[in-house]
């Protein structure tokens, strides 16, 4: 399709292992491709963080945002704030198809 009408019709970047950088180690790749086996059936909600591998790089400022209670999302192997729980909130985000417990926040 590419080669003979010149373009695709669907996004090819989840296919460019050029987006991954020198920071995807074996000790990143691996978890991570097994946790993806091990949920390739599962349902996939909204906002879902997967846990392995995590938290596997961080910034400067992560325990100073993990006392003020951060409940982290991940971006290219990169620990990022999603937001910032209540004190009586839990520090995770409810999978769900609706409002989850971040809408308050």
């Amino acid at each position: 399709q590419w080669m003979i009408e010149g373009e695709v019709e669907r996004d090819p970047r989840g296919f460019d292992v050029s987006r991954f950088g020198d920071w995807t180690t074996p000790g990143y790749t691996v978890p991570k491709v097994i946790e993806n086996y091990q949920m390739r059936f599962s349902v996939s909600y909204p906002n879902e963080e997967r846990p392995a591998a995590r938290p596997f790089r961080t910034t400067p400022m992560y325990e100073t945002f993990d006392n003020m209670g951060a409940v982290w999302g991940q971006q290219y192997g990169l620990e990022v704030v999603n937001y910032f729980a209540k004190d009586d909130e839990p520090r995770y985000e409810t999978p769900t198809f609706r409002r989850s417990n971040a809408f308050e926040a």
